[in-house]
């Protein structure tokens, strides 16, 4: 199915708000609009659709409260999925609206006649909702929950930082608290124990130790009490002097550093082979997904990249023949580089040069020639490497047991450099309590990041299935240890393990005489790879 045009339009037919997806005409757009509205008039018995054959065109429309939603088709497109996507752009328009206007997403606010006005000052808000429903005319694979999200700029990153900052002020305020009853429990027992929590950071408590020992625990009770009190009066007035302020915060400044220091480098990385052939191509595909905690895929999207890269000057007029089933399909959404060839593409599958007085540059340096994009389905796990399944186990009062039930796709014997990532506070501990398949060294707590949390460091999962268990402490609860971030990266030289099954199958010279002495690799990693 192809959407021409999307809009929204009044009881009579008039057009407010209108979106076109493909290429048309001022003129001709707007005399689509205009024809509607004198269609609508004549023929509103007639159903939910209007047939335009000398146009080729079909309207199908919806009322929301005092509003059409209408979309314009061509008459060959399936009106069974013209009327699923009609009925998410008034979801989506309703729920909009009804944020915009007053402020309420979750429940329906009738919308009168009398918001024409208001509905046209959200002219932009509406069109850009529109344009995450349908691209070039198809519909992409959303909800009216993930189009709300965009508008609100939702992010997991963010809401993760949100999460983790209160996580941290919960755990401070909490420290703070139990160390001002620890001095205060100290200061009404009395002794050498009091006196040294109570008399300032400058203190030594060796040297206070041993003068107590030597001296002052043998005298009398009126002595040790008199210097205790003397010792004492000197800490208040210490405070009370203007530069106790500002060694207090020196101090908590060094204290800050020290501990923000201690990062952990989770992206995933890999250096690009040696290009011993002199002509070398990369698949380079990176994958977005999430994941609930039983495992179901809530969604996924793989960005994909094809370089080229040349060290010999005698290669720089090939062109190459991909392993692409159908060049044109819309969910790959293929795009060249702009001195590639569109029509070879497209026609024959073939990247070469547009221009044959051009070539491509042989400085041994990486040239991206094809880019392609594809979102995956709702439980559709071929974009997937590595699928997750949690089991939380409450062991005592902030104490957890975390197990993870891991399965590489099919298309992987193994997966290399994966990080998981438990977005604990700093008072936060973890250990690995049950290492699985994972032999001695091969999965480690690799430390304490203060900006991510918790780092899991696994140096390879060579296993298709299998299981491990963290356990956790000084954790509130179970929503605490979400989301978990997942990073991975994989390098091999066998071209089957691309997600998106893209590959160069045969490279031939300028005159056509083919080259067998080429070197292809296939990197994949993740990005926004998460558990929540």
């Amino acid at each position: 199915m192809v959407v021409l045009s999307a809009f929204v339009a009044t009881k009579s037919g008039k057009s407010i708000v209108s979106r076109q997806f493909r290429d048309l005409e001022k003129n001709r757009s707007i005399e689509l609009l205009n024809q509607f509205q004198s269609e609508v008039t004549k023929n509103k018995s007639r159903g939910n659709f209007i047939e335009v054959e000398e146009d080729h065109i079909r309207y199908v429309y919806k009322p929301i409260d005092d509003f059409y939603m209408v979309l314009i088709t061509n008459l060959q497109s399936n009106i069974i999925q013209d009327i699923k996507t009609l009925n998410l752009f008034a979801e989506t328009v309703n729920s909009l609206l009804s944020l915009l206007l007053y402020k309420s997403p979750n429940e329906h606010v009738p919308l009168k006649s009398s918001d024409e006005e208001l509905i046209s000052l959200h002219a932009f808000d509406l069109i850009n909702a529109f344009d995450e429903i349908i691209t070039l005319g198809y519909k992409e694979n959303v909800k009216t929950s993930q189009i709300l999200n965009s508008y609100n700029m939702w992010s997991m990153e963010e809401t993760w930082k949100n999460i983790n900052d209160e996580s941290k002020e919960r755990a401070a305020k909490e420290n703070r608290k139990r160390e001002l009853e620890n001095i205060d429990r100290r200061r009404r027992s009395g002794g050498y124990q009091n006196f040294n929590i109570g008399h300032g950071q400058s203190a030594d408590p060796n040297v206070l130790q041993e003068a107590y020992n030597s001296y002052y625990s043998h005298a009398s009770d009126s002595a040790r009490e008199s210097f205790m009190h003397s010792q004492e009066q000197k800490y208040e007035e210490q405070k009370k002097a203007p530069h106790y302020a500002y060694e207090q915060e020196q101090q908590k400044h060094i204290y800050q550093e020290e501990t923000d220091g201690t990062k952990i480098d989770t992206e995933p990385y890999v250096e690009d082979p040696e290009n011993k052939t002199g002509l070398m191509f990369i698949v380079k595909e990176t994958i977005s997904t999430q994941l609930s905690r039983d495992g179901d895929i809530s969604s996924s999207e793989l960005k994909g990249t094809l370089e080229l890269r040349i060290a010999d000057e005698s290669m720089t007029t090939v062109g190459m023949k991909l392993n692409i089933a159908n060049p044109k399909d819309k969910k790959f959404n293929f795009k060249t580089h702009p001195n590639i060839d569109k029509a070879s593409f497209l026609n024959e599958g073939v990247l070469k040069l547009r221009d044959t007085k051009k070539s491509f540059p042989s400085n041994d340096q990486a040239l991206g020639i094809l880019r392609w994009r594809q979102v995956g389905t709702a439980d559709d796990d071929h974009l997937v490497p590595l699928r997750l399944v949690t089991w939380v186990n409450q062991l005592e009062e902030n104490k957890f047991e975390v197990t993870f039930e891991y399965e590489l796709n099919e298309k992987y014997k193994s997966l290399k450099e994966c990080f998981f990532i438990l977005p604990l506070n700093e008072y936060g501990a973890g250990e690995i309590t049950d290492l699985g398949d994972f032999n001695e060294g091969e999965l480690s707590v690799a430390g304490y990041d203060p900006s991510q949390g918790l780092v899991l460091y696994a140096n390879e999962i060579n296993q298709s299935q299998g299981v491990f268990t963290v356990t956790v402490d000084n954790i509130e609860s179970e929503e605490s240890l979400f989301p978990i971030n997942v990073s991975f990266v994989n390098l091999s030289d066998d071209v089957s393990t691309s997600l998106s099954n893209v590959s160069v199958t045969e490279v031939v010279a300028e005159g056509g005489e083919p080259i067998a002495n080429y070197g292809s690799y296939t990197v994949v990693k993740s990005d926004n790879y998460n558990v929540v």
